[in-house]
């Protein structure tokens, strides 16, 4: 009994030692849980605070209307959100070796006592790499200082010290590549960086560049609706656009102009207005089959056609169209540029009858020297239908012993041709019919330049008639009319040509005068007509 309890007594006394340090184990365990605890408190508290800083400064950037204010919203936000009392944004210049300008964006929780700091700055403009937000600038990341008095590479310290400004960090604004600004905020202590702040404010400056970014996105938006908007306004043909259902949802006033009706008049309503009866069946089908299968699914997309339209009035008027089709997440659209070519068509008309009445053949040559063009006078002449004239070569209307010169020409003028030149192949040129019977013609050139490349148009003038004329003028120029002799004056021109002849090859000849007396009283009494 006794061994038994000095046994315990033992047990008791080595076990009192273990118990106590397991205990105390155990406190400190426990503690350092607690410790553990209250740093994760503090971890999460201090980023919901930055959560909030970061919504708050995404609320009140959302609302600015300006660049200008929107980096003013977030500058405040954050000297709020840190209590500095100092906060002021840099502009970037448009490349990177451009100095950062000084703006007008600031936060002074005191303004005069900062004031001497403001002045300073807004006479230092940052060249990249230099002070605080030069360095930024250059490695395009946020920077820490934290005492500003004491950095060697901040050319504003002494006022800083002066007016009682120490710790710094800086921040970019970028969208992508593009820096828009360096903001810098300043203490009045020297402050350990904090990464988990530098990290905020990178994320904000990248928030606030979006911004920007956004603003000046809508600002070209809206620029160039207005050019388009003036343009539209300002062009003398109609410019009209449509939705899927193919209901007018803009109209200029070209428009207006060519068609007679106001804007208020069309817009909702179908496209189909603006055209005959009779074109409308086509129209529908055209824009639903452009909806399911887009442009692959029309002919005349994107390109020029010539059709029909239909004015308030109720008349009708040829008109040249250009479609177009985008698509938008509200569905697809159309537009459409009109323009009248009433005064046009006209014009070719009155072209066609004069040319239809000329007096002379006409032919509309190609680039590839072949027919497009021939009016009824050409029917006439060479004795061709039509149809057999057009694609033909156009040395085919000539004899064989023209066709090779008209051919050289022809390509001569293609390959050299200058729009508004006229010549005239300036040598005897035969046509021939379609019978075979071949005559003299006089040919000209006239070039001009299109679309397709130089247009040739020739006139063929049936010269036999001249040619028959000039030589019975000959005749009556070297002949006497009653004896058909040569006269005097050829008589002279052969004398002295056989004399000069005759002297040069030693060889004789003789003139023989006949003379016919009383001439003069056989006149004088019975007249000329008895004479002769």
């Amino acid at each position: 009994m006794a061994r038994r309890q000095n046994r315990s007594r033992q047990i008791a006394q080595v076990a009192a030692p273990l118990l106590g340090a397991g205990a105390s184990a155990l406190f400190l365990a426990r503690a350092s849980r607690q410790s553990k605890s209250r740093q994760t408190a503090g971890v999460l508290a201090r980023d919901a605070s930055f959560v909030e800083l970061i919504e708050s400064v995404s609320a009140a950037t959302a609302q600015a209307n300006t660049a200008e204010a929107a980096m003013l919203a977030a500058l405040e936000r954050i000297c709020e959100w840190t209590g500095w009392p100092v906060g002021h944004v840099y502009v970037a210049g448009d490349r990177i070796e451009d100095p950062l300008q000084p703006s007008g964006i600031w936060h002074l929780s005191h303004a005069d006592r900062f004031e001497p700091f403001r002045r300073v700055t807004r006479e230092t403009p940052m060249p990249t790499g230099v002070g605080l937000p030069g360095r930024v600038l250059a490695s395009g990341r946020p920077a820490w200082i934290v005492d500003v008095t004491n950095d060697l590479n901040f050319p504003r310290g002494p006022v800083c010290e002066d007016v009682g400004l120490r710790g710094a960090f800086s921040f970019p604004v970028t969208a992508g590549e593009r820096v828009y600004a360096i903001v810098e905020c300043f203490s009045a202590q020297a402050v350990t960086p904090d990464p988990r702040l530098l990290e905020v404010a990178a994320h904000i400056g990248r928030q606030v560049g979006r911004v920007i970014q956004g603003m000046e996105t809508e600002a070209a938006l809206r620029e160039s609706e207005s050019r388009f908007r003036s343009v539209a306004e300002s062009a003398t043909d109609a410019i009209v656009a449509a939705d899927q259902a193919g209901d007018i949802i803009s109209w200029n006033r070209g428009a207006e102009r060519i068609f007679g009706y106001t804007e208020g008049e069309v817009v909702g309503k179908p496209l189909s207005i603006l055209m005959p009866e009779r074109f409308r069946p086509m129209h529908d089908a055209g824009i639903a089959r452009v909806v399911e299968g887009g442009v692959a699914a029309s002919r005349i997309m994107g390109t020029t056609v010539e059709v029909v339209g239909l004015r308030k009035d109720g008349r009708e008027f040829p008109l040249e169209l250009s479609l177009a089709t985008w698509e938008a997440p509200e569905g697809r659209f159309f537009s459409g540029i009109i323009r009248d070519i009433s005064e046009r068509k006209k014009a070719e008309e009155k072209i066609k009858a004069l040319l239809e009445t000329a007096p002379d053949p006409i032919v509309e040559i190609g680039g590839d020297g072949r027919i497009v063009l021939a009016n009824a006078r050409t029917e006439e002449l060479f004795g061709y239908d039509r149809s057999e004239i057009l694609e033909r070569p156009v040395e085919a209307l000539f004899a064989e012993r023209s066709r090779q010169l008209v051919a050289e020409r022809i390509q001569a003028v293609v390959a050299g041709a200058e729009s508004g030149t006229s010549l005239s192949l300036g040598q005897d040129m035969w046509g021939e019919r379609k019978d075979g019977i071949q005559f003299p013609v006089d040919v000209t050139l006239s070039t001009a330049a299109s679309d397709d490349g130089p247009v040739i148009t020739s006139i063929i003038r049936d010269v036999t008639e001249r040619k028959r004329f000039e030589t019975q003028l000959k005749h009556l120029a070297d002949h006497d009319a009653l004896t058909d002799l040569f006269n005097r004056r050829r008589f002279e021109e052969e004398l002295v040509e056989y004399a000069s002849y005759s002297q040069r090859y030693k060889e004789s000849g003789a003139v023989l005068l006949l003379d016919l007396d009383r001439f003069k009283l056989i006149n004088d009494t019975h007249g000329h007509k008895a004479v002769d």
